[in-house]
This record gives structure tokens, sequence and C-alpha cells, in this order.
């Protein structure tokens, strides 16, 4: 999959001092322009989150800052490492073929997100996305509880560094014959507990924080519970 990734190192006038401006970088992933914020506030480095430099020490053609001092030294630092950052992960996404969307981007630079989401941390996502909601705390339990086979059965496969995104309908037929010859599952059990995966990726997928959910066209069916008769 080929996918356009432009970086944009830009001079913000500062607001209080005409004379002082901040270092921005601005993406763009695929046609859609973001806005990651300073340098110093997303790139790994000793440097204050709200520094400024001087506007007339900006090099706009060598997105530098001049001259040589060890202030400038540490900003072109900063901005080196973070465009090698970028194309890191511009970089993991062209080999997993997987596609680059601007919000994911994000998610990897400002909140420590993983290109490519596993499903423990998918799923511990999900969980806190509960609490934020303030779904019932017996609700969130229930989900919790529902996902221990799953990462069991990862655990059994060394898969839990799989990325959500590789949990294909194979995978899925592997996990439900685990459910039933490991975790003695009914049927039925097993396929409720096969649509939690498919739930978990269908939010995933709707958050973005996967590209596609990859059980999209794999239907389940849970049979109903049988009408019970009272024995007289």
């Amino acid at each position: 999959m080929y996918n356009s990734l432009f970086i944009n190192f830009y001079l913000r006038k500062s607001t209080v001092d005409a004379t002082l401006g901040s270092v921005n970088v601005r993406v763009t992933v695929n046609g859609k322009r973001i806005t990651l914020g300073t340098v110093t506030s997303v790139a790994d480095s000793s440097l204050p989150k709200s520094v400024m430099i001087q506007r007339d020490h900006w090099d706009k053609r060598k997105l530098k800052v001049k001259p040589q001092s060890p202030h400038a030294v540490l900003f072109n630092k900063a901005i080196a490492e973070f465009e090698q950052k970028l194309q890191k992960v511009y970089a993991q996404h062209e080999s997993f073929d997987q596609k680059m969307t601007a919000n994911g981007l994000k998610g990897v630079v400002k909140h420590g997100q993983r290109m490519l989401l596993t499903f423990p941390s998918l799923i511990d996502k999900f969980l806190e996305e509960r609490v934020a909601l303030k779904t019932k705390a017996s609700t969130v339990d229930t989900y919790r509880f529902k996902t221990r086979p799953l990462l069991s059965f990862l655990e059994s496969e060394g898969s839990l560094d799989l990325p959500a995104v590789d949990f294909t309908p194979g995978t899925l037929k592997r996990y439900r014959t685990y459910l039933i010859t490991q975790g003695n599952n009914s049927d039925r059990n097993a396929d409720k507990s096969c649509q939690v995966v498919k739930t978990l990726l269908l939010w995933a997928a709707e958050s973005e924080l996967i590209h596609k959910n990859p059980l999209m066209n794999i239907r389940i069916r849970v049979d109903k519970t049988p009408n019970l008769e009272c024995v007289t």
C-alpha cells in the first residue's frame, strides 16, 4: 500500500512578542492535513515545552534554527529526531501494508498509542472508554470477564503481540475450537465469545484505532436460548 506523508515545520508568530515565534509541525496524511503542535511539545527533547526562538533565527528554506549556538543545536536536534520518528511510523505502515490516517498518526505522536494496536491494548482502551462514559461497573466487569478467554487463547499461541488488524477469520476459527476443547464451552457460548471479538474490532474501527475490521464480512450466528417448558 502506498501512503502519502508530507511534513512541514513552520514558525508561528507569538501573540505577545512579535519578535518571537514557536516552531510548529503540520503533517498531511493521504490528503488530510493536521497540526500536531509545537516541536518542543511533541518531540522527546530536553527543551521546555513552550520555548520560543527569535523570528529572524528561523531558516525557512532549510527548516532549521540559526545561528549555530547551543540553543539552536538542541532545537535542530529535536526537529531532526521528530522527523525521523514520523518517517519511522510511515515506514511501519508501509511494511505492514496498513493505511495511515491523520488522527492515527496524531495518536501515536501525542498520546503514545502504538501504531498497530494489539488486543491487550485495544481491550484496555475499550474498557477505559466504558468507564469514562460512566457505564455501570457490573457491565464493565462483564466486558472484562468476556475478554479473558481471548487473552488466554492469544497467550497459548504466543500471539499476544499480534496486531488486532491481523486477527483473521482463520484465527477466529482456531479461537472457537480453543473455547470448546480447552475452555469446555458449549457451541452457543463459544459463538457468543467470538461475537465479543467482532464487537471489539468494530468499535476499534469506528474509533479509528485500526484502519479496518478484519472480521467485517464474517457473520456469527448465535442460537437463541430454547423456550423452556415447566414440568407439572
